[in-house]
């Protein structure tokens, strides 16, 4: 996959190969599992926005066989961020 900014953080879901990105999620979910990645997680931005993606998207736009293996792996839907702008907090 070639990362494109281009494209909204939505769109990822559906540009982005699933199987490959959910290794990558459940492998963070794994090492860091009580703290969400971020959009900007520096060791692998293309997995930061990709789940900031499925997060703005939510449970109702996301194939319901994707919302249950992310699930399964206790994504947290819902950022704990109030603002994407650190300036603004």
């Amino acid at each position: 996959l070639d990362f494109n900014f281009q494209i909204s953080l939505e769109d990822l879901y559906y540009e982005a190969d699933f199987e490959d990105m959910y290794v990558r999620l459940a492998e963070y979910q794994r090492l860091y599992p009580n703290d969400p990645v971020t959009k900007k997680y520096r060791p692998d931005p293309e997995l930061g926005a990709w789940a900031t993606g499925l997060r703005r998207l939510g449970t109702e736009a996301v194939q319901p066989e994707h919302v249950r293996m992310l699930n399964a792996i206790n994504l947290n839907w819902k950022s704990k961020r109030s603002c994407g702008s650190k300036f603004m907090l």
